[in-house]
C-alpha cells in the first residue's frame, strides 16, 4: 500500500504538470490518457488488497503488548525527556540513551526496566559527567500507553485521535461513494437520452 501511494502520488504529479499547459496547447494531453486508467487501475487493485487484508485480520493484543513491552520502543522519547530535563542538545541525550539501552539489552533487561540511575551512570561512561538524573521517577517516561497518550496533534497516534481520524475518513467515503453514485446515474441518464435522441432521428 505505502509503496503504491507513493506511485500514485507520483502519477498525480505527472497528470497535473500535463495539463498545466498553455492555451490551445492541447496536443500533450495524450500524455494523460494512458496515465489515468493505469493509475485508476492501481488504485483499485490496492484498495481491494488492503480491503482483503484487513477483512481477515486478526489482532492479538495480548501478543502485542507483551511484544512491546520486551523491546525498548520508548528510547526515542527518553532521549527527549532527557534533553528537556536535563537541558542538553538532543544529540547528547540520544547517545546517552543509546549507551544505557546497549548495556540494558546485555543485561537481558527492557525498555521500561530502565532507571534514572542507568542514564546517569551512562553519561558519566559517555560524557564523563552525570546528569543529576538519579532519583528520577522515570515509569510514566518509559511507559508505551502514556507515550502514545502524548500524540495529540492531527495525525497522531492517541486514541481519540485515531477515532476521529478514521471517523473522518468513513465520512469523505461515504460523501465520495455518493457523489460518484450521483455522477454514474448521471451519466447513464445522459446515455439513455443521447440513445432515445438517436433512434428518433434515424427512420425505421
Amino acid at each position: 500500500m505505502r509503496g503504491a501511494a507513493g506511485v500514485l502520488i507520483g502519477r498525480l504529479s505527472g497528470f497535473l504538470a500535463v495539463v498545466k499547459t498553455p492555451s490551445a496547447r492541447t496536443d500533450n494531453l495524450i500524455f494523460a490518457y494512458g496515465e489515468i486508467p493505469r493509475a485508476l487501475e492501481l488504485a483499485g487493485k490496492v484498495t481491494r488488497l488492503m480491503a482483503g487484508v484487513v477483512s481477515t485480520l486478526r489482532v492479538h493484543p495480548d501478543r502485542m503488548w507483551e511484544s512491546l513491552q520486551s523491546g525498548f520502543s520508548q528510547a526515542t522519547d527518553l532521549a527527549e525527556f532527557v534533553m528537556q530535563a536535563c537541558g542538553v542538545d538532543y544529540r547528547t541525550a540520544y547517545v546517552v540513551v543509546g549507551a544505557a539501552v546497549r548495556r540494558a539489552a546485555a543485561r537481558g533487561l527492557r525498555g521500561v526496566d530502565l532507571t534514572a540511575e542507568m542514564l546517569d551512570e551512562a553519561a558519566e561512561q559517555r560524557l564523563g559527567r552525570r546528569l543529576g538524573l538519579s532519583g528520577r521517577d522515570l515509569a510514566e517516561v518509559l511507559d508505551p500507553q502514556a507515550i502514545v497518550a502524548t500524540r495529540c496533534s492531527p495525525g497522531g497516534a492517541a486514541p481519540e485521535v485515531v477515532r476521529k481520524m478514521a471517523g473522518e475518513c468513513r465520512d469523505e467515503a461515504d460523501r465520495v461513494h455518493a457523489e460518484a453514485a450521483r455522477r454514474l446515474a448521471g451519466y447513464d441518464r445522459a446515455e439513455s437520452a443521447l440513445v432515445a435522441a438517436a433512434e428518433r432521428a434515424v427512420p425505421r
